[in-house]
């Protein structure tokens, strides 16, 4: 009905019924020990970067989805950003800046170099956890950037879960189908390992390679990585 498969439209509905992670994955990799919690929330947040990462490599627009962006400086010391887990872009005065390097941090000021930076070609860079934009922003030129969160698992096994960091920023509910999947796929694929090094029964873990294989395709889809 909605061009999807079967199994995803079982995973929606389940999805829209069940409010916490644990739940969700345990509905599609089977019951979890409490042992195994601070392993899964570790799922949940590698998947998250997973996700991002296939964006970044893709250069999709929906990785818009997941940007927070910074308050504006206005001055060059250095922005302390030893707590940002990775900068996207850097404005200044709403202008694109173009990533530079530490070598040429002197010629970006110096006004007789072919390598000096404008108002039209601004430059940035990161030394020492700190962003350096050229020219030097000021109070009516202000900077700012566009970095990807630290996420932290909020209610990973019981009310409504979801991942937020300290600044406000929450993983877009639009992927939480992707987290789910993704995160659901390495407890699979955990649990294989652990029947094989047991030498457990053959078509136990066919069963578990088929049940890898069909999620592994529906995060693909969902993606958009294959259609």
């Amino acid at each position: 009905m909605w061009g999807l498969s079967p199994l995803l439209h079982i995973v929606k509905e389940y999805m829209a019924k069940v409010t916490n992670y644990k739940s969700r994955i345990a509905s599609m990799a089977g019951a979890l020990i409490e042992a195994d919690d601070d392993a899964l929330e570790q799922y949940i947040l590698d998947s998250a970067y997973e996700i991002i990462s296939v964006l970044k490599l893709q250069a999709s627009m929906r990785l818009g989805w997941f940007l927070k962006q910074s308050s504006s400086f206005n001055d060059n010391n250095g922005q302390d950003v030893s707590s940002i887990n990775d900068i996207i872009s850097v404005e200044r005065s709403d202008v694109e800046c173009t990533e530079g390097n530490l070598q040429s941090k002197k010629a970006y000021e110096d006004v007789g170099s072919m390598y000096e930076a404008s108002a039209n070609d601004p430059k940035y860079l990161v030394s020492e956890n700190k962003l350096f934009v050229y020219p030097s922003p000021t109070s009516t030129e202000g900077a700012s950037y566009l970095y990807i969160p630290e996420y932290e698992v909020k209610n990973f096994s019981s009310g409504v879960s979801s991942l937020e960091s300290s600044d406000g920023a929450k993983f877009p509910r639009n992927y939480e189908e992707a987290l789910i999947i993704c995160s659901s796929v390495k407890v699979l694929n955990r649990r294989l390992n652990d029947y094989l090094e047991k030498d457990e029964d053959v078509e136990l873990v066919n069963g578990l390679q088929l049940q890898i294989q069909r999620l592994d395709q529906e995060y693909q889809k969902i993606l958009g990585l294959t259609k």
